[in-house]
């Protein structure tokens, strides 16, 4: 009974191990040797329910559907997998199309108003890092426009038939670096645009805006169609690696592609120093390491040595959410959030940024408190219980998920 058991226990796990090597393949970027490796994945078994639902959580689905639907796996891959693989770069392809179109209408319009606009993320990203619209799942509208700017770009949106959200997630409404969304209804589904005047928390990280929008202008072209310098925009995709619980292999194969397609024309020597004067070496050296290692992202050889941080610094991040976390079976949501969130303060320089926002994060103040010396007391208690509690079950949840 036991040996059946164990026998079992076995199966499942290289069950489980099989499918999400499978999800890996599918995301690298050598087309030409993936369907070679993926075919012998394939002849093994793979867990197509959880194939799909490791993706779908790693937001790497249309990225998997297109190596699907490659010619060298016909007869390999079930059919019902394949028409879902077909519906879902359909469905993509037409809802990036909408919203690529609306990003182009928004940055015209203030364009139009002498306000610089840089897109972030969706479809910009699509275009630029895989060469299609349709290869990476977009949501929001995100620009970025000088802090100058904003009255006049919040005017530009109202224009165009935008009104400030009514309901907004926790945080929006004074959030650190963009504001409440603006939202306009579609034929088909809503538009979302969020104008950002940072690209991250100020308190964590430190970025000269004026020389970066310098950097900007001095790349030249059409206004509309521009993006951050592909050196700055490697530290911003980096910088959101550790901010997600989910989609974590999509940050990365954005850091990958990236990587490979904009390498050649990257100075180096201003990624490290830059990364260093932001106070986010360690979140690149994270993403870095982990690009390099799922997706096998080519790197100059010293570049790791150069931004590498404190040894417990890579020992913690790495107990907490190392290379092989974005395949691993997920733990519970708060868990693996805080996970993320300790990881990402623990890439935070200096120390006393890391130790801000491990307070902020980990031991927040808890709600509906009465006020009062005994009210105060109960929130520090309670805060502090609750931080310490929480970190427990951070660490622990590393160890066993390891």
């Amino acid at each position: 009974m036991a040996a059946r058991g164990n026998r079992s226990s076995r199966r499942t796990m290289t069950l489980a191990t099989t499918t999400r090597e499978a999800v890996r393949l599918c995301t690298l970027a050598e087309r030409e040797s993936v369907a070679r490796q993926l075919r012998r994945v394939l002849a093994r078994s793979v867990d197509w329910d959880g194939f799909w639902e490791i993706a779908a959580y790693q937001e790497v689905l249309p990225l998997v559907a297109r190596t699907l639907l490659d010619d060298n796996l016909a007869g390999m891959i079930p059919e019902s997998c394949v028409r879902d693989a077909r519906t879902l770069l359909d469905q993509t392809t037409f809802v990036n199309l909408s919203l690529d179109a609306e990003l182009r209408r928004v940055c015209r319009t203030l364009h139009c108003r002498d306000v610089p606009v840089v897109p972030l993320k969706g479809t910009h990203l699509a275009r630029r890092l895989y060469g299609s619209v349709g290869l990476r799942r977009a949501g929001d509208i995100d620009v970025l426009v000088p802090e100058g700017t904003l009255e006049i770009a919040r005017g530009a949106l109202r224009e165009l038939g935008y009104s400030p959200a009514t309901s907004v997630a926790d945080g929006d409404a004074d959030h650190s670096f963009h504001g409440l969304p603006y939202v306009r209804p579609g034929l088909v589904f809503p538009f979302v645009v969020e104008l950002h005047w940072k690209l991250s928390d100020p308190r964590y990280v430190s970025i000269d805006y004026p020389r970066l929008w310098d950097r900007i202008h001095h790349i030249g072209g059409d206004a509309r169609r521009r993006g951050l310098p592909g050196e700055d925009l490697l530290l911003f995709l980096a910088l959101h690696r550790f901010k997600h619980d989910n989609g974590s292999l999509r940050l990365l194969a954005d850091v990958d592609r990236l990587v490979r397609r904009e390498r050649s024309t990257f100075d180096w020597t201003y990624v490290v120093a830059e990364a260093k004067r932001w106070g986010a070496a360690g979140a690149l050296y994270f993403a870095l390491l982990q690009a390099q290692s799922l997706l096998q992202t080519p790197l100059p050889e010293a570049i790791l040595a150069d931004l590498a941080p404190a040894r417990w610094r890579r020992w913690l991040v790495e107990v907490l959410a190392g290379s092989g976390s974005p395949l691993r079976a997920t733990p519970p949501s708060s868990a693996r959030s805080n996970r993320c969130r300790l990881a990402y303060c623990l890439m935070l320089t200096p120390l006393s940024r890391t130790v801000d926002a491990y307070a902020r994060f980990l031991f927040p103040a808890p709600r509906g408190v009465q006020s009062g010396i005994w009210g105060d007391a109960t929130v520090k208690g309670r805060r502090l219980l609750g931080g310490i509690a929480r970190t427990g079950v951070v660490l622990a949840s590393s160890v066993v998920d390891r």
